[in-house]
């Protein structure tokens, strides 16, 4: 009697083909998740930067604008001196009232003119010995031309080794060497009304 043929067993090997797919689709499904992990981690930082102050509104900046974080925006007593982390400052601890927009020329209280910043207001420091009388009127009229609540430019005096023109808006400055008025237009319309109190732009 013949004896009876005896059954193959199951082949346990999966296609290459379905191995491949397998592959990539794990690496594909790591890259995804890396790339969450970094998004909510840049995303913790954030938060965590902001925790104690409502950033900038304002996510691209014209060349050679420099971003300083702010910290706090708490209100302190009139007449209690605040130590900014910058040099004229751009956000920070300030007073409960603030300089409205205009031209001035003499030196509000930076405590007062951080307030101002919150409000979305662009301040622009001039120093008088290093520009023209015709660039003083310059900026003179862009500070008379945007007087809004919320969307004001605030124009004062300083004294300055270096920079003839310096803006600041709410976590952000811009220091000229030079007056340079489409440079100083650029910064006013990025950042007028675009406080982080009320953004109105």
């Amino acid at each position: 009697m013949p004896k009876p043929k005896k059954k193959k067993a199951a082949s346990s090997t999966v296609p290459l083909a379905i191995l491949g797919a397998g592959v990539v689709a794990l690496v594909v499904l790591m890259g995804v998740n890396i790339y969450r992990g970094e998004k909510a981690a840049a995303n913790q930082m954030d938060r965590a930067d902001s925790a104690n102050c409502s950033p900038s509104p304002v996510r691209m900046s014209p060349p050679g604008v420099e971003r300083i974080p702010c910290k706090t925006q708490n209100h302190v007593a009139e007449g209690q001196t605040v130590a900014y982390e910058s040099d004229p400052p751009t956000s920070g601890a300030h007073y409960a009232t603030w300089t409205n927009p205009g031209f001035y020329k003499e030196i509000p209280s930076k405590e007062k003119l951080v307030h101002s910043l919150e409000h979305g207001y662009v301040v622009i420091y001039y120093d008088q010995s290093k520009v023209t009388a015709e660039q003083l009127t310059a900026i003179e009229k862009v500070a008379q031309k945007y007087r809004g609540a919320w969307d004001g430019v605030v124009a004062v005096p300083r004294s300055d080794a270096t920079y003839p023109v310096i803006l600041t808006a709410w976590e952000h400055s811009l220091k000229l060497d030079s007056f340079d008025q489409a440079r100083i237009d650029s910064f006013v319309d990025t950042f007028r009304g675009r406080g982080p109190e009320n953004p109105v732009r």
